[in-house]
């Protein structure tokens, strides 16, 4: 049988290269039409965070297969490795210092893979208190322009600096520590500016880490996100970074509430972390108080300054604080 010589066509050459040029992007809207990794070696990179006392297992993520979260053809996962606490009398550190330490660490790896791979994509994926370490993270480098803008994005699921919004019935809503004042060994900075950077954030209704009512103004819908909490709606997301999930914005999910509430009184309060983070009295006064965190403490501390309901927010925020420590 004779053997004839193939002649390649224009078109079929355009068809192969256009081909060989595509990569699989982590959703359309999320990443930006970035070039491609052409390095050996270099596949985009999505570093997933767990959350508290899963920050060095990824028990959450599925442990070491990460079997709990989506894959994508061009993408390598990473789980970021970090030691993490709260209560500094039953954790080896603090919140404050688990922040401090992680987020550099955690631009230390992206920039160093970004040195490595300049052309490769880096996403981050976090969960809770990894929600928090991988926003942190991302802001910082959108801020320092240490990547380029079009080559980042974020998942954040249960973001604990959610970005307060207004989209159900218990009025104004968002990350806990948007809400509630800072705290001994526990700062609560409010929203992230992200900088133009694609950032998803997953939260649902139920979930008072990520969507937390002004306790002023509705503090039954708080009750009915604390029951949330300890009863699955911060458990149960779906780690899905390569999908829907991928565009950016807010996707924030209704649920059937754990109890009945109804919508915030109409005044005009602003929330505890409005009301006390610009003051200077009350930081130096959460400073003074060093690594006690009690609620009766807590309580007497806002009274002072005129807090309303100040032994009640003080329960629910010590409350959080406990069950954060119990919880994963």
């Amino acid at each position: 049988m004779s053997l004839r010589k193939k002649t390649i066509t224009r078109r079929t050459l355009t068809m192969i290269a256009s081909g060989a040029l595509t990569v699989t992007a982590l959703g359309a809207a999320a990443v930006h039409n970035a070039p491609a990794a052409t390095a050996a070696g270099c596949n985009n990179k999505i570093f997933l965070v767990d959350g508290y006392g899963n920050g060095e297992t990824g028990n959450s993520f599925g442990g070491p297969s990460l079997s709990k979260v989506t894959t994508a053809p061009g993408w390598d996962r990473e789980l970021f490795r970090y030691q993490n606490g709260i209560i500094p009398i039953k954790d080896p550190t603090t919140l404050n210092d688990t922040v401090s330490q992680a987020v550099p660490a955690l631009e230390r790896l992206a920039t160093d893979y970004h040195a490595s791979c300049p052309s490769a994509k880096i996403a981050f994926m976090g969960y809770s208190f990894g929600a928090l370490v991988a926003g942190d993270a991302i802001a910082d480098l959108a801020a320092k322009n240490s990547i380029p803008h079009n080559q980042m994005n974020a998942v954040l699921f249960g973001d604990p600096r959610r970005a307060p919004q207004n989209k159900g019935v218990e009025g104004l809503a968002g990350g806990i520590l948007t809400m509630l004042p800072n705290l001994p060994t526990i700062d609560a900075p409010g929203p992230r500016d992200f900088h133009g950077v694609d950032v998803s954030e997953v939260c649902n209704e139920n979930d008072v880490i990520c969507n937390a009512a002004n306790p002023f103004t509705n503090a039954m819908a708080v009750n009915n996100e604390v029951q949330g909490y300890l009863q699955g709606d911060h458990t149960s997301y779906h780690f899905d970074p390569f999908g829907a999930f991928s565009h950016p914005g807010d996707h924030w999910f209704a649920q059937t509430p754990r109890v009945g509430y109804g919508a915030p009184l109409p005044l005009p309060i602003p929330t505890p972390n409005a009301m006390l983070n610009s003051n200077p009295a009350w930081n130096a006064a959460v400073s003074a108080i060093g690594n006690v965190i009690d609620s009766a403490v807590a309580g007497n501390l806002m009274s002072q300054f005129g807090i309303p309901g100040a032994q009640q927010l003080a329960q629910v925020a010590m409350g959080l604080v406990h069950e954060a420590g119990v919880q994963s």
